[in-house]
Order: structure tokens, then C-alpha cells, then sequence
């Protein structure tokens, strides 16, 4: 897949073996992964997504089928453009 190239408690950037870089990070409310033509490892910050924590009230957690991917607008398998799958 990759080599870790960065991280913290809640955020990794990899560099993909097709030449491409990918972030995936944790926010309070949601996990998401960004891949394709990103910038340079060191000019992508990740502290923002330190210590990122899920909270306790499991009211708006999401319990879906792991389907949704096909809502994202994205191409999950060339991976030759950034992708942002957002769901709320």
C-alpha cells in the first residue's frame, strides 16, 4: 500500500507506491482519508488532528453497512485524484 511517512495520535500521512500521498485523520465526529497529487509531506499539518477524541453520546454515530462509499465522489481504486468522502 505504502510507507508511513508522518503522524500523530490521530492522523497518518502515507506515500503511496504509485508516487501519491494520503491522509487518513480522526476528528471528533467523523474519520476521513484524503489521497491523490497532495503536497509535500512536511507542508501537510497534521497537529489540527491531534488528540482527537470520539465522544461519549453515541446519538449521531454512524452504524451503516460500511456501503457508503458509494455515495463518495471519488475513484476508490485508481487513486489518481484526491478524494474526500464526508458523511454526516
Amino acid at each position: 500500500m505504502g510507507t508511513e511517512a508522518k503522524k500523530n495520535n490521530s492522523a497518518v500521512v502515507l506515500n503511496l507506491k504509485n508516487g501519491k500521498r494520503a491522509l487518513v485523520a480522526m476528528q471528533k465526529d467523523r474519520v476521513f482519508a484524503v489521497w491523490g497529487d497532495m503536497a509535500k509531506v512536511e507542508d501537510i499539518d497534521i497537529d489540527q488532528y491531534k488528540d482527537a477524541n470520539e465522544e461519549d453520546d453515541s446519538e449521531d454515530t454512524d452504524t451503516s453497512d460500511g456501503n457508503a462509499l458509494d455515495e463518495a465522489t471519488c475513484d476508490s481504486v485508481a487513486a489518481d485524484s484526491a478524494c474526500v468522502a464526508d458523511w454526516e
